[in-house]
């Protein structure tokens, strides 16, 4: 059984289709704080703590950010490009349109902006007090 075939915990990220996570990861390279902060974002409407994985997405941007925010760039095949856009597009965003349909892609817009994005932008910020406001409101529905 290959690692992508089980999950220790939960399943909230075979619910993410074919491609993990950390496969992309991999691919494009990031690093330790952009991988924490891309795994928190694309999992928020699937676990029991959508604020906090939120606002854990953002804490590690603002620490890559503030450790001046390199990362080694590479050329990605299109196929692989192709495969970030499907995971995105296919997976992530009709599950955050199901739980958040107020969101109007910043869930998805914020990921590929963050696996492709060189050299850093920290007006980024601000796309992610969108995704926390949605996981706000998630909540506050879910509790109504």
């Amino acid at each position: 059984m290959s690692a992508n075939e089980m999950q220790v915990g939960g399943d909230h990220y075979k619910k993410t289709g074919a491609v993990q996570h950390w496969d992309l990861v991999h691919i494009y390279k990031l690093d330790y704080l952009l991988g924490c902060a891309t795994k928190y974002l694309s999992r928020w409407p699937l676990k029991g703590t959508p604020v906090q994985d939120a606002r854990k997405a953002k804490h590690f941007f603002e620490k890559w950010l503030e450790l001046g925010g390199l990362r080694d760039c590479c050329e990605i095949p299109e196929s692989q490009s192709t495969m970030l856009r499907e995971w995105v597009w296919d997976d992530i965003a009709p599950m955050v349109a199901e739980a958040a349909p107020w969101d109007k892609a910043a869930t998805p817009d914020l990921l590929v902006a963050l696996f492709t994005m060189s050299p850093p932008d920290g007006r980024l910020l601000s796309h992610f007090e969108l995704v926390i406001d949605s996981a706000e409101e998630f909540v506050r529905r879910k509790e109504a």
